[in-house]
């Protein structure tokens, strides 16, 4: 009878954790796998970066009961710039202006399974016009731009939110058409963000 008491005691501080930890015991394969892109993707990102640039990561911002989650946010001299990173495995269908698109998978067994997604261009619309807001309302009256990296670069359209490559990304996130930041504004703008961010 000790021994299950001893057992059942440590199973409740174990769960007790992991639930504190906010992490999942379970996962599923195509949620790993996203995770795992993300996590690659990122490094990928950095890999484009100068060293003055900040990259911040997993941004949750509220402006006027908006509340969205930015995978990545640069902010440079060039501006403010969010990488919605996304892994969709299979073919996309869609245009820029769906509010879903149709994802077709091909398992090992030959099976097309169906599935539709959330359209990233819309997400990340909604994420440029929060983050801008929410920036002019801390005191930082600057242009958002934002791009859609999909990590299997397989868009079922050519837009301008959309990617190339993480190449592109660089030389993107490096090219000025408007007045750039100073180091002062840079900064108060990640201040401004870390409230939030990790």
């Amino acid at each position: 009878m000790e021994i299950l008491y001893i057992i059942f005691v440590a199973f409740v501080v174990i769960a007790m954790i992991i639930l504190a930890n906010g992490r999942q015991v379970f996962e599923s394969p195509a949620r790993k796998a996203g995770r795992k892109a993300e996590i690659n993707a990122r490094e990928w990102i950095k890999d484009q970066l100068n060293e003055e640039d900040v990259l911040l990561c997993n941004v949750e911002i509220i402006y006027d009961g908006m509340r969205t989650e930015l995978d990545d946010v640069i902010v440079n001299s060039y501006g403010v710039f969010i990488v919605e990173v996304k892994y969709y495995s299979g073919e996309l269908e869609g245009d820029e202006n769906d509010r879903e698109w149709t994802k077709y998978h091909m398992s090992s067994g030959y099976n097309v399974y169906v599935k539709s997604v959330r359209n990233p261009i819309i997400q990340l619309k909604r994420e440029i016009h929060i983050l801008a807001n929410y920036l002019r309302e801390q005191g930082f009256n600057v242009w958002v731009k934002g791009y859609v990296l999909l990590t299997e670069d397989n868009s079922p359209v050519v837009s301008e939110y959309i990617l190339d490559s993480v190449e592109e990304l660089g030389r993107l996130v490096h090219t000025t058409d408007r007045k750039r930041l100073n180091r002062s504004t840079v900064e108060g703008i990640r201040k401004a963000l870390i409230s939030y961010g990790d």
